[in-house]
């Protein structure tokens, strides 16, 4: 029992060096990373989609695997580079009022996300059950959210496909069926922003775009 216990902490030390190496090293349009509890990595993904049992995670030489959230040891998303001045940003507000803006760099699912300040200080890790809601707020405030997004997200629900960028949602739950959970999308500069009830999501795919411009403009259909 304590080899085993000793094992354990010594894997925990090294996801959390994972993370913070993987996040110190800047890489463009906000790709994750998805480390598997059996020792695999995905990388250089295309896209990825949540499903109600998991995710979807579709690879650059166009083949797709799915993975259970349970099979999922840590997500570490690259930080933007000095240089880079688009691109969106997080607001984390926990339940007890605190705010912290910057960029999250790893998650463990249903248990902590880990954020990068803003202001460079120190990093801050939420327990998952301590975070209400999530914002994506624009570092260049002279664009829009459509300019400068790093991806697009597909939100599809029984009858209707959205595609824009999430920009808020509610995350109370690590399922998509919780009755009090939504997310607001933002279509295009034209449009009002869409709220959507997560009970009512079916698959919410995160598609990564090579450059953060895209001639698509038929955004709802």
């Amino acid at each position: 029992m304590m080899k085993q216990a000793h094992l354990l902490c010594r894997i925990h030390r090294r996801v959390i060096l994972l993370c913070l190496l993987l996040a110190a090293c800047p890489v463009t349009a906000q790709r994750n990373t998805y480390y598997l509890k059996d020792g695999r990595v995905a990388d250089n993904l295309k896209s990825v989609t949540r499903t109600r049992k998991g995710y979807i995670l579709g690879h650059a030489d166009n083949h797709s695997e799915f993975v259970t959230i349970q099979a999922i040891d840590s997500i570490v998303t690259h930080r933007y580079s000095e240089t880079e001045t688009d691109g969106l940003e997080d607001l984390l507000v926990a339940r007890n009022g605190m705010q912290y803006r910057g960029q999250v760099v790893c998650q463990v699912p249903g248990k902590s996300f880990t954020l990068v300040p803003s202001d460079g200080g120190e990093r801050v890790t939420i327990a998952a059950g301590d975070l209400m809601k999530t914002k994506r707020l624009k570092r260049n405030p002279s664009l829009d959210y459509w300019e400068q997004r790093p991806y697009d997200n597909l939100v599809v629900t029984g009858n209707t496909r959205y595609r824009g960028i999430i920009i808020e949602q509610n995350v109370g739950a690590d399922r998509l069926t919780t009755d009090d959970d939504y997310i607001i999308l933002f279509t295009d500069h034209l449009r009002q922003p869409e709220l959507i009830f997560m009970r009512d999501v079916i698959t919410l795919t995160t598609i990564y775009n090579e450059t953060n411009q895209n001639n698509n403009t038929n955004l709802k259909y």
